[in-house]
């Protein structure tokens, strides 16, 4: 059977590193255009410090910061988010 590829042995560890990261890819993982979202907190400073990882559009967003308004887990509310280096 020519032209076939074989497949790689279903293990334990291969099934659950699938499970961990489902749309893994090197591609994907780019470091170049990674930037780092920290949270200002809610107005009495809880939640300060939690971070967010995105991606930005170096081309039209190059001289601007990026401020968001995410979701915070530890203030349990929506927070600003600003771009950190």
């Amino acid at each position: 059977m020519k032209g076939l590829r074989k497949l790689p042995p279903i293990t334990l560890k291969n099934l659950l590193y699938k499970a961990r990261f489902p749309c893994y890819s090197p591609r994907a993982m780019s470091q170049d255009r990674l930037i780092k979202l920290v949270s200002d907190g809610d107005s009495k400073g809880v939640g300060k410090g939690h971070t967010y990882y995105s991606f930005k559009n170096r081309k039209t967003l190059a001289s601007t910061k990026i401020s968001v308004k995410k979701f915070n887990p530890i203030a349990k509310k929506h927070t600003v988010y600003k771009e950190k280096k």
